[in-house]
């Protein structure tokens, strides 16, 4: 299949991505990836490489730190006060920024505490990133786990007004929300000249998601 996805799939990626944040989601920025896991993977190894510094918001899943030093950069692990869950405010932020970082991954909700960032904290974060210059990559993977029927209790980052948000890939798939882990079927989206990049990562390390999947 296409490298980044059959654009069936692709288009109807966007469609739910719309439904998601309200607003119009460019097809071509969706790169369909084998899991959540190697959407992760492309976007550590197209934007970060020597010299730069990611930050990761922890507690953390084992992966992240790992696949930003496969890319040969350092990743810089970012803790939030306890009595909040742990969740990061951009005074953490400030504290650990230099001027090589050139990224932040955020979950939300995070695995492994299950804290959620509400709609103004996630706003400031990514308002913090645009500010810097750096890229948000956004893991939403765990977003549609919940209990209730607010869609509100776990904002994501395309409800922000588009003015807050700089550069930033989304992360996400089906294996959670569709329980579908062994099937493999990722995605990322961003703008559609960052997701050419990735695809053409992509093409040189697994080609493309299982045709069955």
């Amino acid at each position: 299949t296409p490298v980044s996805g059959i654009p069936e799939l692709r288009r109807a990626i966007a469609g739910y991505l719309e439904s998601v944040g309200g607003k119009p989601v460019e097809w071509e920025g969706v790169v369909v990836a084998s899991g959540a896991k190697q959407a992760l993977f492309n976007s550590a190894f197209t934007l970060f490489g020597p010299g730069d510094e990611v930050l990761v918001g922890a507690p953390y899943w084992t992966s992240y730190p790992q696949m930003v030093a496969l890319a040969r950069a350092e990743p810089v692990p970012v803790s939030g006060d306890p009595d909040r869950n742990f969740l990061l405010t951009c005074a953490d932020l400030d504290a650990a920024y230099t001027e090589r970082t050139r990224g932040l991954i955020l979950c939300s909700p995070s695995n492994p505490t299950g804290a959620v960032y509400p709609l103004e904290e996630l706003r400031e974060i990514a308002e913090w990133t645009k500010e810097k210059d750096i890229v948000l990559i956004a893991d939403e993977i765990y977003r549609e786990i919940y209990f209730g029927d607010d869609r509100s209790i776990a904002p994501s980052i395309l409800e922000l007004p588009a003015e807050s948000v700089g550069s930033y890939v989304l992360i996400d798939g089906a294996s959670k929300c569709f329980a579908m882990t062994g099937w493999r079927v990722g995605f990322s989206y961003t703008d559609v000249e960052l997701a050419k990049k990735l695809g053409s990562f992509q093409s040189h390390t697994t080609s493309n998601v299982a045709t069955p999947s």
